[in-house]
Protein backbone atom coordinates (compact mmCIF):
# COMPACT_ATOMS: atom_id res chain seq x y z
CA UNK A 1 0.00 0.00 0.00
CA UNK A 2 1.47 3.43 -0.85
CA UNK A 3 1.99 6.04 1.86
CA UNK A 4 -1.05 8.19 2.53
CA UNK A 5 -0.76 11.96 2.75
CA UNK A 6 -2.01 14.21 5.52
CA UNK A 7 -3.22 17.36 3.80
CA UNK A 8 -1.61 20.50 5.18
CA UNK A 9 -1.32 24.14 4.13
CA UNK A 10 2.44 23.71 3.63
CA UNK A 11 4.07 23.20 0.24
CA UNK A 12 4.76 19.52 0.89
CA UNK A 13 2.15 17.04 2.23
CA UNK A 14 3.04 15.21 5.43
CA UNK A 15 3.10 11.41 5.31
CA UNK A 16 0.49 9.85 7.58
CA UNK A 17 1.32 6.20 6.89
CA UNK A 18 5.01 5.27 6.95
CA UNK A 19 6.97 2.20 5.86
CA UNK A 20 8.88 0.41 8.63
CA UNK A 21 10.81 -2.81 7.93
CA UNK A 22 8.95 -3.23 4.67
CA UNK A 23 5.52 -2.80 6.33
CA UNK A 24 3.21 0.20 6.18
CA UNK A 25 2.42 1.53 9.67
CA UNK A 26 0.27 4.41 10.92
CA UNK A 27 2.34 7.51 11.68
CA UNK A 28 1.53 9.88 14.55
CA UNK A 29 -0.38 13.09 13.95
CA UNK A 30 0.18 14.27 17.53
CA UNK A 31 2.11 17.34 16.40
CA UNK A 32 -1.04 18.51 14.60
CA UNK A 33 -3.46 18.07 17.48
CA UNK A 34 -4.02 21.83 17.83
CA UNK A 35 -4.59 22.46 14.14
CA UNK A 36 -8.03 23.87 13.41
CA UNK A 37 -8.59 21.35 10.60
CA UNK A 38 -6.88 18.01 10.05
CA UNK A 39 -7.85 16.26 6.82
CA UNK A 40 -6.83 12.61 6.93
CA UNK A 41 -6.83 9.75 4.47
CA UNK A 42 -5.54 6.48 5.89
CA UNK A 43 -6.22 2.75 6.06
CA UNK A 44 -5.89 2.75 9.86
CA UNK A 45 -8.25 3.47 12.76
CA UNK A 46 -7.82 7.01 14.12
CA UNK A 47 -7.33 7.30 17.88
CA UNK A 48 -8.04 10.66 19.50
CA UNK A 49 -6.66 12.40 22.56
CA UNK A 50 -9.58 11.77 24.90
CA UNK A 51 -11.77 14.85 24.62
CA UNK A 52 -13.37 14.30 21.24
CA UNK A 53 -17.11 14.56 20.66
CA UNK A 54 -18.92 11.67 19.01
CA UNK A 55 -19.04 12.41 15.27
CA UNK A 56 -22.78 11.85 15.14
CA UNK A 57 -23.25 14.50 17.83
CA UNK A 58 -21.21 16.95 15.75
CA UNK A 59 -23.18 15.99 12.65
CA UNK A 60 -26.52 16.68 14.35
CA UNK A 61 -25.32 20.08 15.54
CA UNK A 62 -24.36 21.36 12.09
CA UNK A 63 -26.76 24.00 10.74
CA UNK A 64 -27.92 23.69 7.15
CA UNK A 65 -27.01 26.48 4.74
CA UNK A 66 -29.51 29.10 3.66
CA UNK A 67 -29.58 27.53 0.19
CA UNK A 68 -30.62 24.18 1.64
CA UNK A 69 -33.15 25.82 3.96
CA UNK A 70 -34.69 27.69 1.02
CA UNK A 71 -34.97 24.49 -0.98
CA UNK A 72 -36.66 22.69 1.92
CA UNK A 73 -39.12 25.55 2.48
CA UNK A 74 -39.96 25.75 -1.21
CA UNK A 75 -40.77 22.10 -1.76
CA UNK A 76 -41.60 20.54 1.59
CA UNK A 77 -43.33 22.74 4.14
CA UNK A 78 -43.07 21.24 7.62
CA UNK A 79 -43.31 17.47 7.22
CA UNK A 80 -44.69 17.06 10.74
CA UNK A 81 -47.85 18.98 9.84
CA UNK A 82 -48.66 16.93 6.75
CA UNK A 83 -49.96 13.83 8.51
CA UNK A 84 -49.83 11.73 11.65
CA UNK A 85 -46.75 10.00 10.25
CA UNK A 86 -44.23 10.74 7.52
CA UNK A 87 -42.28 7.89 5.95
CA UNK A 88 -38.98 8.73 4.30
CA UNK A 89 -38.30 6.78 1.12
CA UNK A 90 -34.80 6.79 -0.34
CA UNK A 91 -34.44 5.15 -3.75
CA UNK A 92 -31.30 4.33 -5.71
CA UNK A 93 -32.16 3.24 -9.25
CA UNK A 94 -29.65 4.83 -11.62
CA UNK A 95 -28.59 2.04 -14.02
CA UNK A 96 -24.87 2.91 -14.05
CA UNK A 97 -24.23 4.88 -10.83
CA UNK A 98 -26.05 2.52 -8.45
CA UNK A 99 -24.34 -0.56 -7.00
CA UNK A 100 -25.56 -3.77 -8.70
CA UNK A 101 -26.50 -5.28 -5.31
CA UNK A 102 -28.76 -2.31 -4.62
CA UNK A 103 -30.49 -2.61 -7.99
CA UNK A 104 -31.02 -6.33 -7.41
CA UNK A 105 -32.21 -6.22 -3.79
CA UNK A 106 -34.12 -2.91 -3.81
CA UNK A 107 -36.03 -2.54 -7.09
CA UNK A 108 -38.57 0.27 -7.49
CA UNK A 109 -41.36 -2.33 -7.34
CA UNK A 110 -40.38 -3.20 -3.76
CA UNK A 111 -40.79 0.43 -2.67
CA UNK A 112 -44.19 0.74 -4.34
CA UNK A 113 -45.43 -2.45 -2.70
CA UNK A 114 -44.25 -1.42 0.79
CA UNK A 115 -45.58 2.13 0.46
CA UNK A 116 -48.98 0.79 -0.59
CA UNK A 117 -48.97 -1.59 2.37
CA UNK A 118 -48.17 1.24 4.78
CA UNK A 119 -50.86 3.45 3.23
CA UNK A 120 -53.43 0.64 3.42
CA UNK A 121 -52.65 0.31 7.11
CA UNK A 122 -53.01 4.07 7.72
CA UNK A 123 -54.32 6.28 4.92
CA UNK A 124 -53.17 9.44 6.74
CA UNK A 125 -49.52 8.52 6.26
CA UNK A 126 -47.52 10.62 3.80
CA UNK A 127 -44.20 9.94 2.12
CA UNK A 128 -41.10 12.01 1.53
CA UNK A 129 -39.36 10.65 -1.55
CA UNK A 130 -35.64 10.96 -2.30
CA UNK A 131 -34.72 9.53 -5.72
CA UNK A 132 -31.61 9.63 -7.88
CA UNK A 133 -33.59 9.48 -11.14
CA UNK A 134 -36.59 11.41 -12.39
CA UNK A 135 -38.01 8.20 -13.87
CA UNK A 136 -38.25 6.50 -10.46
CA UNK A 137 -39.68 9.67 -8.95
CA UNK A 138 -42.48 9.77 -11.54
CA UNK A 139 -43.19 6.03 -11.32
CA UNK A 140 -43.49 6.01 -7.53
CA UNK A 141 -45.40 9.28 -7.12
CA UNK A 142 -47.87 8.12 -9.79
CA UNK A 143 -48.45 4.79 -8.05
CA UNK A 144 -48.71 5.91 -4.42
CA UNK A 145 -50.73 8.78 -2.85
CA UNK A 146 -49.46 11.52 -0.54
CA UNK A 147 -45.92 11.69 -1.96
CA UNK A 148 -43.73 14.81 -1.72
CA UNK A 149 -40.18 15.38 -2.93
CA UNK A 150 -37.63 18.11 -3.50
CA UNK A 151 -37.76 19.23 -7.13
CA UNK A 152 -34.30 18.63 -8.52
CA UNK A 153 -32.45 20.36 -11.34
CA UNK A 154 -28.79 19.75 -10.47
CA UNK A 155 -26.52 17.32 -12.28
CA UNK A 156 -24.90 14.42 -10.43
CA UNK A 157 -22.04 15.72 -8.20
CA UNK A 158 -22.59 19.31 -9.33
CA UNK A 159 -22.81 22.01 -6.66
CA UNK A 160 -26.57 22.33 -7.19
CA UNK A 161 -26.96 18.55 -7.09
CA UNK A 162 -25.07 18.35 -3.79
CA UNK A 163 -27.26 21.07 -2.25
CA UNK A 164 -30.34 19.08 -3.31
CA UNK A 165 -28.85 15.92 -1.77
CA UNK A 166 -28.24 17.68 1.56
CA UNK A 167 -31.86 18.88 1.52
CA UNK A 168 -32.99 15.28 0.96
CA UNK A 169 -30.73 14.11 3.79
CA UNK A 170 -32.07 16.71 6.23
CA UNK A 171 -35.68 15.87 5.37
CA UNK A 172 -35.15 12.12 5.62
CA UNK A 173 -33.68 12.63 9.11
CA UNK A 174 -36.95 14.27 10.25
CA UNK A 175 -39.26 11.45 9.15
CA UNK A 176 -40.78 8.80 11.41
CA UNK A 177 -39.73 5.72 9.46
CA UNK A 178 -37.40 5.14 6.50
CA UNK A 179 -37.62 2.75 3.58
CA UNK A 180 -34.05 2.53 2.35
CA UNK A 181 -32.08 0.80 -0.38
CA UNK A 182 -29.96 -2.21 0.37
CA UNK A 183 -26.20 -1.52 0.26
CA UNK A 184 -26.41 2.27 0.50
CA UNK A 185 -25.10 4.51 3.30
CA UNK A 186 -27.19 7.62 2.49
CA UNK A 187 -30.21 6.60 4.56
CA UNK A 188 -27.90 5.41 7.34
CA UNK A 189 -26.47 8.93 7.49
CA UNK A 190 -30.00 10.34 7.82
CA UNK A 191 -30.61 7.79 10.60
CA UNK A 192 -27.50 9.01 12.42
CA UNK A 193 -28.57 12.65 11.95
CA UNK A 194 -31.89 11.85 13.60
CA UNK A 195 -30.13 10.49 16.68
CA UNK A 196 -31.08 6.99 15.52
CA UNK A 197 -34.62 7.97 16.38
CA UNK A 198 -36.60 6.03 13.77
CA UNK A 199 -36.62 2.47 12.39
CA UNK A 200 -34.97 2.03 9.00
CA UNK A 201 -36.17 -0.76 6.69
CA UNK A 202 -34.58 -2.32 3.63
CA UNK A 203 -35.79 -5.25 1.58
CA UNK A 204 -33.56 -7.39 3.81
CA UNK A 205 -34.97 -6.38 7.19
CA UNK A 206 -35.51 -3.61 9.76
CA UNK A 207 -32.98 -1.82 11.95
CA UNK A 208 -34.85 -0.43 14.94
CA UNK A 209 -34.55 2.96 16.61
CA UNK A 210 -32.21 3.18 19.58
Amino acid sequence: MPGTALESPGPEPLILDEQIDGQWRPASIDSHRHDEVISVSTAYVLHGWGGEREWTEVLRSLPVSQEVETLISRDFNNASSRSAAVVGVQVRSHPTLTHPRTLEKSPVEWYIRRMRELHARDDSVSFFLSCDTREAEIEISSAVPNVSFVKKAGRYNSREGLIESVADLALLSKTDYILAPYWSSFADLAWQMSGRAMPIETSQGVKNAE
